[in-house]
């Protein structure tokens, strides 16, 4: 029954000394990287239930003191940190995460959508542990024996994705920036950028290529796969920058036509047909592209494709 045991397959190994838990629940990954003094967990699940059973398999994995981070504010990657709080433990998410209880009725209403009622009253009544230490952009971690990278490369899935580079073993731990086995969410995407951002997580910080990308979602691919989803988003983007220039101009046709007055009016103004009719060819469900194209026409990102 959702929510009621540890719902994993397991520790997957991607590379010496990088493992990998995927959950059933919200096909959520989590990893952790070992070093010869500590170890860094990576994202820690929906409620603290849930980051209880990730903490009691970290802790058959090792003794080692661990440190946290965060890819990002979206409650199933974090709710879980009171599981691996104390005395001294760091985590360490980026200064623009909204790490609090603003989105927790979101939280308890997504899950019960989902079917998961006892994740749902769990995350109803979860202690909340932000952040302790914030990420502007780039944050070293040595954990005996080898290093990590905290990078920021800039807005892609949120304004505020931490990715994590684990460079001797050629792992990206990329979040919900890149996602496998289901569209990427737009919810609080830039998509003008995304594109972008991720172009820059897989060139690499520290001058080497990932090969191996773990998604926040989904099975761990490779360095390539995560370059198609990159083109992928980038034919979105284009797509979404010239439907946005058509409505501008007052060169759409139909019902559009003439309907773009500002960028919020378009937002509003655009029957989702039009929408679906800019979609056809894309790679992603027509809602996907819909939300996409909302969010570009509202003017709310895209508009630095240089941020971060």
């Amino acid at each position: 029954m959702p929510g009621t045991e540890d719902d994993a397959t397991g520790w997957l190994e991607v590379a010496a000394g990088v493992l990998v838990r995927r959950h059933a629940g919200l096909d959520l990954n989590a990893t952790v990287v070992l070093g010869d003094d500590s170890c860094l967990v990576v994202d820690t699940r929906a409620t603290l239930a849930q980051g209880r059973r990730l903490a009691d398999a970290v802790r058959r994995l090792t003794a080692a003191p661990w440190t946290v981070a965060c890819t990002h504010d979206h409650f199933d990657h974090w709710y879980g940190n009171a599981a691996f709080a104390g005395p001294g433990v760091r985590v360490l998410g980026h200064e623009a995460g909204r790490f609090d209880d603003a989105g927790r009725a979101d939280a308890v209403a997504y899950l019960r959508g989902d079917g998961d009622p006892v994740a749902a009253a769990q995350a109803a009544s979860t202690p909340l542990v932000p952040p302790t230490d914030r990420v502007a952009a780039r944050t070293r971690l040595e954990l005996g024996g080898r290093h990590v990278l905290l990078v920021y490369h800039g807005r892609g899935h949120t304004d505020h994705d931490l990715l994590v580079e684990v460079p001797d073993a050629g792992v990206l731990v990329a979040g919900d920036l890149v996602e496998v086995c289901a569209d990427p969410a737009m919810d609080d995407a830039y998509p003008l950028e995304w594109p972008v951002t991720l172009a820059r997580a897989l060139a690499g910080a520290a001058g080497r290529p990932p090969r191996t990308v773990v998604p926040g979602h989904g099975d761990v691919v490779g360095a390539e796969v995560a370059d198609d989803q990159r083109a992928d988003l980038q034919r979105l983007a284009d797509r979404a920058t010239e439907l946005a220039a058509e409505l501008a101009t007052g060169l759409a046709t139909g019902r559009a036509a003439g309907l773009a007055t500002g960028p919020v009016a378009g937002a509003a103004t655009v029957p989702d047909d039009v929408l679906d009719r800019a979609a056809a060819g894309l790679p992603f469900d027509p809602a996907t592209c819909r939300t996409a194209f909302r969010r570009v026409l509202a003017g709310t990102p895209g508009a630095d494709p240089g941020h971060g």
